[in-house]
């Protein structure tokens, strides 16, 4: 039996912390970076050709965001990386902010989040908001991040998911206790 995946981006902060609870559940933990722009925890580099295909993506979703297409290379090669994350996931789960209009996650988690959305392949997509302390959905019908108690679907029941989010996590983050325990609950 194949192991179970995790995709992430090695960053400082939420990316660790997935990592650190997937691969003690026996996931294997995909750390993905550009290669001109490694992460603290990376483990599997993209050259140009795989980054320049995640900015195509990228770009697709920059109206949705209320952004601009970067244009700073480090920027790129981070947006460029996002993309591989959620490619081929069956599921994403992630810590970061939602927007007030609960439509969008916040920062740089939101590109990675907003593509997976934009190819409609991904039929789960949680979210805890680390400032409101809840979990979310995302529901394509309403296009709205939904309150939820917690996700209907732990990552072990796919062979492929995405753990992302926030760099502000650490052990100063307010609530960052409450954010382990719901990480420890997702992988038991």
């Amino acid at each position: 039996m194949a192991r179970k995946i995790l995709y992430s981006g090695g960053a400082q902060g939420a990316d660790y912390y997935f990592g650190l609870y997937a691969s003690s559940a026996g996931f294997q933990v995909v750390h993905y970076y550009g290669d001109k722009a490694k992460t603290p925890f990376g483990t599997h580099p993209l050259n140009q050709k795989y980054i320049n295909q995640g900015v195509q993506q990228a770009n697709k979703v920059c109206r949705a965001l209320g952004k601009n297409a970067p244009s700073k290379e480090y920027i790129l090669q981070m947006i460029g990386r996002n993309w591989w994350q959620v490619a081929y996931t069956q599921a994403v789960y992630c810590i970061a902010p939602l927007t007030k209009d609960f439509q969008h996650v916040s920062g740089g988690t939101g590109w990675a989040v907003e593509e997976a959305i934009k190819i409609r392949r991904v039929p789960f997509i949680f979210c805890l908001d680390n400032e409101k302390m809840k979990w979310f959905q995302y529901s394509y019908i309403d296009k709205i991040f939904q309150p939820i108690e917690f996700p209907s679907e732990k990552p072990d029941k796919f062979d492929a998911v995405t753990g992302i989010g926030t760099r502000d996590l650490n052990k100063n983050t307010p609530n960052f206790i409450q954010i382990m325990n719901e990480l420890q609950k997702l992988f038991k």
